[in-house]
């Protein structure tokens, strides 16, 4: 693997610091090989609402997921959790500056039905590069590695909890309902899509991340 790699768990229309880390580096790799934790952002994400920060998750099949195979973790389709999810981003986002712009390709995404999480999460993923023309290449591993410390990858599997404590120095844009809340970091990077567009590119690659 060249150097200017990193390392993360799947994620559902992660935070941005995952794009933060995309823009910066050659090679985006996604661990395919780890098993199912509960508690982190493999199958949820945060956005901004009237209330505050609201938590999109996606329902799994009843059954002992913890331990499960990443790739071998079903949804659980027989919840209506697309459409809440979409009603939840139209609400809050849809008179956001950009989001009239990405809503066809949002909205084909949710029309969508995923059998798999891997699967739902790789192309919300793959999805957000697109949309902010991100010029990564995302990998997937081949087997389970514990330590890449000799590998030249950044490791941060480890940063895949929901609101794990994270600086982000000069990421700053205006928010949805920044005239009565106060302003969040690092929320999914669906927030800075919608909030800043074709502008989000140059945000991420200015960016610089801290692990407080």
């Amino acid at each position: 693997m060249e150097e200017n790699s990193f390392i993360t768990t799947i994620g559902y229309f992660p935070p941005i610091e995952f794009f933060v880390r995309a823009s910066q580096n050659i090679t985006w790799l996604i661990e395919s090989h780890e098993t199912y934790q509960k508690g982190g952002i493999r199958n949820r994400c945060s956005v901004m609402s009237s209330h505050g920060i609201a938590t999109l998750s996606v329902p799994l099949e009843q059954g002992k997921n913890n331990g499960l195979p990443i790739k071998l973790v079903k949804i659980a389709n027989t919840q209506n959790w697309q459409k809440l999810h979409w009603n939840t981003l139209t609400t809050n986002y849809g008179k956001s500056a950009f989001f009239i712009h990405y809503e066809p390709y949002l909205s084909q995404f949710y029309s969508k039905k995923y059998e798999y999480l891997f699967d739902l999460c790789i192309e919300s993923i793959q999805l957000l590069i697109k949309l902010m023309k991100i010029d990564v290449q995302l990998n997937f591993t081949e087997k389970f590695f514990k330590d890449y410390s000799d590998d030249k990858i950044e490791d941060l599997r480890s940063k895949n909890m929901v609101h794990h404590t994270t600086k982000i120095d000069h990421l700053t844009y205006p928010q949805v309902f920044q005239d009565r809340l106060s302003w969040v970091e690092n929320l999914s990077a669906l927030d800075l899509l919608f909030c800043m567009g074709p502008e989000s590119k140059k945000i991420l690659e200015k960016s610089k991340i801290l692990y407080l």
